[in-house]
């Protein structure tokens, strides 16, 4: 396999340099998003009702998961406004 296949793999995976860390959570007009990402870039995820796993898990203690591995599902919308959010599927804290 080619250097560049195995990034992608680790990229698809989210392994390596694409490990998905805990960062937080933040508040916006109301509506909570968990903070995501790894050392160079993060991301946040829009929490809803319908977001399933470990999200009480790391809405209940978020210090104690600060910087842990997460495995991440998520799907891009628009609302009214035109722009793109993202929608937090689901979370997995790995182990």
């Amino acid at each position: 396999m080619t250097k560049d296949k195995s990034r992608v793999i680790q990229l698809v995976n989210q392994l390596g340099p694409f490990e998905t860390l805990f960062r937080g959570f933040s508040d916006f007009n109301g509506i909570k998003f968990m903070v995501v990402g790894t050392d160079e870039f993060t991301s946040t995820l829009e929490i809803d009702e319908n977001s399933k796993g470990d999200v009480s898990k790391l809405l209940k203690s978020p210090n104690a998961f600060m910087g842990k591995k997460l495995n991440v599902s998520f799907t891009n919308y628009t609302k009214e406004d035109n722009i793109e959010y993202q929608r937090l599927l689901k979370v997995t804290i790995r182990k």
